[in-house]
């Protein structure tokens, strides 16, 4: 439910005040509805209740407007972070994958040449038994 400002204390003021106090009263009350956004320009707080009314839409439809915005900034923010992410995961895993086959290359070739020394030993053994 909507709030709707009541014109009863402006209607029975007049009576306690004279003219030309009401008109500054409602000239005051008016210039301070504008400035707070209740009452628009060229709009009046007598005419039925009207104007806050609309105003207040006014106001709703802003501030719908400005959580739409923050909530799609949030979800661009978070997609970006998340890709960021995915991005900065895969480069890490793929040189990780790259650090692990050179090391897998070069343990296989001291391997190799570690194979082939002990084989030319054994071949150097042999041939000296053999004489």
């Amino acid at each position: 439910m909507r709030p709707r400002i009541s014109s009863h204390w402006v209607e029975t003021q007049p009576a306690a005040l004279g003219e030309s106090d009401y008109f500054t009263r409602m000239v005051n009350m008016r210039a301070t509805g504008q400035r707070f956004g209740i009452v628009g320009p060229g709009s009046s707080t007598d005419d039925g209740g009207n104007a806050p009314e609309v105003s207040v839409d006014r106001l709703a439809t802003n501030r719908q407007r400005q959580l739409r915005a923050l909530i799609t900034l949030t979800a661009v923010g978070i997609l970006a972070i998340a890709l960021v992410f995915a991005v900065a995961a895969r480069v890490l895993i793929q040189r990780f994958e790259h650090i692990e086959r050179e090391d897998a290359l070069q343990k296989a070739a001291q391997l190799y040449h570690a194979a082939d020394a002990d084989f030319r030993q054994l071949a150097i053994a042999n041939r000296n038994n053999a004489e």
